[in-house]
């Protein structure tokens, strides 16, 4: 296993070691095992070398006594600051940024996936590839004829200019085949509910139990499988995964999302903003957090300020989800609460958990329905279609010349649907 010293400076937050614990979870995940660390308590890093000199010399000694094979920063270092302690040490020199972006890279399944996460990694390779030239592989034969006095240094930036272009159209090629998909979604009237959280906090098995719990109550049994992958690993979900769902005869849209994480490479976010759209165009947003993390603060505070960034001016409905909930039954009174929202405490291993998650969505989705009872004639078939499409059926009674239907219907539709109403016809 390859080894690392983490660096990291103290912003006069005393938050230093969970976010270095953090860290060593994330380069673990590549194989990479913590040796030491060094923290250096400073109002900001230093310029050029992210640490003083005095650390730096500590550093060094530190190598020398017991050789590594990363210094691993836990800020996104400037180009100019990777380049200067990369001079001065032996080791590969990376940062959290580095080590997030190739942690996506391995994660990367789908076609959209693999394409934002190359088109990041080249962006962050991009200003620095004067720390990298010299293990820079091209992965190609010849680029072109050189310039006139143009270095290679030139020729990689120009190469890698070319391929941010290039995978950039290929992007815009596989996410305008995904915008009809899109699009006929927006055109549903369903509502959204998107499932958000810091990596690793149970979004996924959050969707699972709920896929479980109405396969009981609401398909018996009947629901072809929908769950998606969950594990116990940083990163696992890349992209989002949508089901349509029905609760009580009112149908929605659940959707598993991308975690967070602190201190997220800007490029990252940058190039998986389209995947994210999931949760700007929600309805209803759901934060899952992880009750067992002695985290659980930096994290919250991660996730609001990455939806704020993602969110901008648009404000959903939000609920905060405290998950793990059965591991602390022997405290009775405990409460989670985020103030001015709505929080739940939760547990994907007991079903009346679900419940309540659910009876908090019907309770948000009903707020733009209206139960209303129709009577329909039998020869007015296309109105029949309509009604069948755009609402959710409670109940229909047949009749010799008409059916009553007792709906949930979109306030958007009453007024269309007004004259039929069976309160106010004469049969």
């Amino acid at each position: 296993m390859k080894t690392a010293i983490l660096v990291c400076v103290d912003k006069d937050l005393n938050d230093a070691n969970d976010s270095l614990d953090e860290l060593a979870s994330l380069i673990e995940t590549l194989g990479i095992k913590e040796i030491q660390r060094v923290v250096q308590k400073a109002l900001k890093p230093n310029i050029k070398t992210y640490l003083g000199s005095g650390k730096i010399d500590e550093l060094k000694q530190m190598e020398t006594v017991e050789p590594v094979d990363y210094i691993v920063f836990d800020d996104e270092l400037t180009p100019a600051q990777m380049y200067n302690v990369d001079e001065i040490f032996n080791a590969s020199v990376i940062d959290r940024a580095y080590v997030i972006l190739d942690i996506f890279r391995k994660r990367a399944t789908t076609t959209e996936a693999q394409l934002e996460i190359k088109i990041a990694n080249l962006k962050y390779l991009l200003p620095r590839i004067k720390t990298f030239h010299e293990g820079f592989d091209r992965q190609s034969g010849k680029i072109g004829s050189k310039g006139s006095g143009e270095t290679q240094l030139e020729l990689d930036q120009r190469f890698l200019a070319n391929q941010i272009y290039d995978n950039e159209q290929k992007l815009k090629e596989v996410l305008s085949r995904k915008k009809h998909e899109v699009n006929k979604r927006k055109n549903s009237n369903l509502k959204t509910i998107a499932l958000v959280g810091y990596t690793n906090a149970g979004k996924s098995s959050t969707l699972n139990a709920l896929l479980n719990y109405l396969n009981k109550v609401e398909y018996k049994n009947n629901l072809i499988n929908k769950s998606v992958e969950a594990e116990d690993k940083l990163f696992k979900t890349l992209t989002t995964s949508v089901r349509k769902l029905t609760y009580k005869n009112i149908p929605f849209l659940l959707s598993d999302t991308i975690g967070f994480i602190n201190k997220i490479p800007n490029e990252l976010l940058s190039s998986f903003m389209t995947t994210l759209e999931e949760a700007k165009n929600a309805d209803l947003i759901i934060v899952v957090a992880d009750l067992t993390d002695k985290k659980l603060n930096m994290q919250l505070e991660t996730t609001i300020r990455t939806l704020e960034k993602i969110l901008g001016d648009k404000k959903p409905e939000i609920i905060f989800l405290f998950n793990k909930i059965d591991e602390f039954n022997d405290i009775p009174d405990i409460r989670f609460e985020v103030s001015g929202y709505k929080s739940l405490g939760y547990s994907n291993k007991d079903e009346k958990y679900q419940y309540k998650l659910l009876e908090l969505i019907k309770e948000f989705l009903l707020q733009d329905y209206e139960i209303i009872d129709l009577n329909i004639p039998y020869q007015d078939q296309k109105l029949i279609h309509k009604l069948e499409t755009t609402t959710s059926i409670i109940s229909k009674t047949y009749f010799d010349d008409y059916i009553l239907y007792k709906v949930y219907c979109p306030k958007s539709y009453t007024k269309e649907y007004s004259i039929y109403r069976a309160i106010d016809m004469v049969m």
